[in-house]
C-alpha cells in the first residue's frame, strides 16, 4: 500500500542553473521543462523521470518572492542559503494511489499557486 510517494526534489540555485542542465543533456537526460512562476518570484528548470522530477528553482523577482502570499514557503530565505541557516533543498510528496487520508496525518499549511493547485507544505 502506497500512502504517499515522492513527487519531486527541488533545490534553490543561482540564476545560472540552466547551464547545469545543459551538462545533464549532454549525458542524455531530458531537461526540457522550464517555467516562470508568476506571482511567486521564481523560475525553474526540471529533469523529468518516469515517476518523479528534479527541479532547480531560482529567484526571479524580489517583490514577488517576498510577498505575503509567498512568504510562508520561505523561498526567499532558501534562495539566500549561502548567508543563512536555511536549506536550499526541498522534498515534495503526493498521495499514493492506495491512499487513505485518515492514515496520513502530517501537520501542513495550505499554499495556493497560480496554477490552481492547492499545495500543502510542512514548516
Amino acid at each position: 500500500m502506497k500512502l504517499i510517494e515522492l513527487d519531486h526534489v527541488f533545490i534553490l540555485t543561482p540564476p545560472d542553473a540552466p547551464t547545469m542542465f545543459e551538462t545533464f543533456q549532454r549525458y542524455g537526460f531530458d531537461a526540457g521543462i522550464s517555467r516562470i512562476h508568476e506571482k511567486q518570484g521564481t523560475a525553474n528548470r526540471c529533469l523529468v523521470f518516469n515517476n518523479l522530477m528534479f527541479e532547480a528553482i531560482w529567484k526571479r523577482d524580489d517583490a514577488e518572492i517576498t510577498s505575503p502570499l509567498v512568504q510562508p514557503t520561505k523561498l526567499f530565505e532558501r534562495s539566500q542559503w549561502q548567508t543563512n541557516d536555511f536549506s536550499p533543498f526541498g522534498i515534495a510528496f503526493r498521495y499514493g494511489v492506495d491512499r487513505d487520508p485518515e492514515m496520513v496525518r502530517i501537520a501542513t499549511e495550505r499554499y495556493g499557486t497560480q496554477f490552481g493547485n492547492q499545495v500543502r507544505f510542512v514548516q
